[in-house]
């Protein structure tokens, strides 16, 4: 039964990842415009209209997102990601580090909250040019 326990102990070391464990796989950001109401699309899915609180799954590469609304130039901002320091407690362990690379927990999303200012759209004029 010892050496059960130990090496149940063992194996829940090499298989934990810490920065999966710890800080999880998603950061919480507020999105919001001037105006409000603007349609957001994250990686071509819709995902709600502004203002709103999304729980945004880390990814390693970022997310791009975008910004519309009738008669506003579109706008598209990518979500930009940092070294989650979580991670470094995982150095004795690559598999642990396979799982946070996986996950996405060796990053975390470098703002709270995203705030668009909307620009109106140029009128389309078909004038040639004397």
């Amino acid at each position: 039964m010892r050496n059960f326990t130990l090496l149940a102990l063992v194996s829940l070391f090499l298989l934990s990842s810490c920065a999966t464990i710890f800080s999880g796989t998603r950061d919480e950001i507020l999105f919001t415009s001037e105006p409000s109401g603007v349609k957001i699309t994250m990686d071509g899915y819709p995902v709600g209209k502004t203002p709103i609180m999304l729980d945004v799954r880390r990814n390693l590469g970022g997310r791009w997102v975008t910004f519309e609304l009738d008669g506003y130039e579109s706008q598209y901002v990518k979500l930009e990601t940092d070294f989650n320091a979580v991670s470094i407690l995982n150095l004795t362990c690559l598999i642990c580090w396979g799982v946070d690379l996986a996950t996405g927990a060796v990053t975390r999303y470098s703002l709270p909250s995203l705030f668009v200012e909307m620009e109106p759209e140029l009128p389309v004029t078909n004038k040639k040019p004397e």
